[in-house]
């Protein structure tokens, strides 16, 4: 047989045996790993267990682990990581699935759909409320033009997106008579058909409107455009003062003998070194001062604040900072 056969008949065994090495040792380390895993994972299920997590499992590759059913608080996780990496031999322990991922929010609560405020006062009308996006801002500024009989248009309307459309018309302020309040009603009608109009119009020198009444209009209006102040100040912000002079509006022309106590409240707000007493107290007298200025009588108005001790919601700082004007 020649020799180049030869050679070429122990060239298969020649591979062979120097591959029996490393096979020999793929198994071992193979066995070595399966040991390892079969010793280290009853321990760190013992642990979690010990821990608190009696549900949870476990799994190793060689000497790294992979935890789930932990809970995904940070505390627990931190407490089961720690459980598991302090066996000896331990690498590193991670989390898997949706493990380490903070739950999910809750969905806030949809808005609540309110009317808007339209306010006549001579020959203004200011709309207030909230609308989701400009385009509909544009069609309702738009509409009240169209059909203002001449009248100033002022618009304040403010725009959230996502915000509901508003769910009717409240409208306060004077009408020269009784045909003018019941032709504003009907034009509002007609430009929305089946919106709902709640006409709190007063008629100018026909003896006033009741004091319910008057609270309701006013209550109505600060619903719509809540007195403003800046931020931990006593100002008004402009949008405020608006706010107040329409309050002095209504006053003309309601009950002539009704008078008003504005409340002053403000948020409980941890870590703020502003007094609530002293800033209610000053926020009220502001508005007092401003219902002055706008041709309201001294003698019809006192003003008292009551700090943040009295919350309307215990969790809604913006709910809570507010200024109440009561009808006597």
């Amino acid at each position: 047989m020649p020799d180049n056969t030869r050679r070429s008949s122990w060239l298969p065994l020649l591979l062979a045996i120097l591959a029996v090495p490393a096979i020999v040792a793929g198994v071992a380390t193979w066995v070595e790993h399966k040991g390892i895993e079969d010793t280290l994972a009853p321990m760190a299920q013992q642990a979690l267990a010990d821990k608190g997590f009696p549900g949870a499992k476990v799994d190793f590759n060689g000497v790294d682990a992979t935890i789930e059913g932990v809970p995904s608080d940070q505390a627990s996780e931190a407490s089961a990581k720690s459980a598991v990496e302090g066996i000896h031999g331990v690498g590193d322990a991670r989390f898997s699935g949706t493990a380490g991922t903070p739950p999910a929010l809750p969905s806030p609560p949809a808005p609540e759909a309110k009317p808007l405020q339209a306010n006549i006062s001579g020959n203004t009308i200011t709309l207030t409320g909230t609308v989701g996006d400009e385009a509909t801002k544009g069609l309702i500024v738009k509409g009240v033009t169209d059909r203002a009989a001449g009248k100033q248009v002022v618009d304040q309307l403010t725009v959230t997106p996502g915000a509901p459309l508003p769910n009717g018309v409240t409208l306060t302020g004077t009408a020269a008579s009784e045909q003018e309040k019941a032709g504003m009603r009907q034009q509002v009608e007609q430009a929305v058909p089946g919106v709902k109009v709640d006409n709190q119009l007063t008629v100018a020198g026909g003896g006033g409107t009741g004091k319910n009444a008057l609270q309701q209009q006013i209550n109505a209006l600060l619903a719509g455009a809540p007195i403003a102040f800046q931020p931990n100040s006593p100002q008004l912000t402009p949008a405020g003062t608006q706010t107040v002079n329409r309050v002095a509006d209504l006053l003309r022309g309601g009950a002539q003998d009704a008078k008003v106590e504005v409340q002053g409240h403000v948020a409980r707000t941890p870590g703020n070194d502003i007094d609530p007493q002293a800033l209610s107290d000053q926020r009220a007298q502001t508005v007092q001062a401003q219902l002055v200025q706008a041709g309201i009588g001294a003698d019809r108005i006192t003003a008292r604040g009551f700090g943040d001790t009295k919350p309307v919601e215990s969790n809604n700082p913006a709910a809570n900072r507010r200024v109440e004007i009561v009808v006597a």
